[in-house]
């Protein structure tokens, strides 16, 4: 969940498995990482949740393809309470 207003991360990013070996604690190594690519791309102006969506899908897909040597398949969802949870207007204004 990110606050675009205020050009941060409120909470996550939760990382969910479904058909991997892996140990959801392996992805705590990505977690900095993927929180420092959102509230860098929220300072550069990114307002939008799916442009987000996206810097998110590839900063997971490529630590796990060099971490893992996988290729999942991604989907990842931001939710941004400056807009989508206070006055509902819709993400990706």
């Amino acid at each position: 969940m990110v606050d675009t207003d205020a050009k941060n991360v409120i909470s996550g990013p939760k990382v969910y498995l479904n058909a991997m070996p892996e140990d959801e604690s392996e992805f705590e190594k990505v977690r900095h990482q993927i929180v420092q690519q959102l509230e860098d791309a929220m300072m550069d102006g990114t307002h939008d949740t799916y442009k987000l969506q996206q810097i998110m899908r590839r900063t997971i897909g490529s630590w796990v393809s060099r971490q893992l040597h996988r290729k999942p398949m991604i989907v990842p969802v931001v939710a941004d309470i400056a807009h989508d949870v206070i006055d509902g207007t819709p993400s990706g204004r």
